[in-house]
């Protein structure tokens, strides 16, 4: 958020910048449910490991606080789209960012579902529950990312179309010319270790 504060021009200190920007609330608040899911996965890998209930527990309760802050994020999140991106139409990054927040919230509140009956029913959590954490962590770091482009963090423009041709194709030609300017580039010589008392040779 100060990223996209400064490039704007705007005082990052100013309390009313700061908590009554359009979009303000949502870059804000989804830092809780990223940090507080991770941790619950590191909490619950590191219990299923150890055999630890007081990791478990920790894991639990990160996830159940995780779950709920999800409700604020996506109404926050909605609330942007409709006043600072002025309800555009859904497409391209923007379109895939709130697919895979509605999908990162829903397996959240399905982990915490799967630890509440466990608990409730005293038995052991099923192992089946590792891979759907490691999938949700890869939703919720690919959420986090894209959600940088409307909010100015990762790149200007918010109406970047990621499935665009024309798009995709500015960007490949981007990065074969860096690579063809990185190739021009002289090599520097490399300089031989001096052997006894001899001077290194250039």
């Amino acid at each position: 958020m100060a990223i996209a504060l400064f490039r704007t021009g705007l005082n990052p200190f100013d309390l009313r910048t700061v908590l009554l920007a359009r979009h303000a609330q949502h870059v804000v608040l989804i830092h809780f449910p990223i940090a507080l899911f991770i941790g619950a996965v590191a909490f619950d890998l590191i219990a299923h490991w150890t055999k630890r209930r007081s990791l478990a527990d920790a894991a639990y309760y990160n996830l159940l606080v995780a779950a709920i802050s999800t409700i604020p994020v996506l109404a926050t999140g909605i609330l942007a789209w409709r006043f600072q991106l002025e309800g555009q139409k859904l497409k391209g990054i923007l379109l895939l960012h709130l697919v895979l927040a509605c999908l990162s919230s829903v397996m959240i509140w399905l982990l915490w579902w799967v630890n509440f009956r466990a608990r409730r029913r005293t038995e052991a959590l099923p192992c089946y529950r590792l891979p759907i954490e490691f999938l949700a962590v890869a939703f919720v770091v690919l959420t986090a990312h894209l959600g940088g482009f409307p909010s100015g963090v990762n790149g200007p423009g918010y109406t970047v179309d990621a499935f665009n041709p024309t798009t995709v194709r500015s960007g490949i030609e981007t990065v074969i010319r860096e690579l063809a300017m990185l190739h021009r580039r002289p090599a520097h010589r490399r300089i031989r270790r001096p052997v006894g008392n001899r001077q290194p040779r250039l």
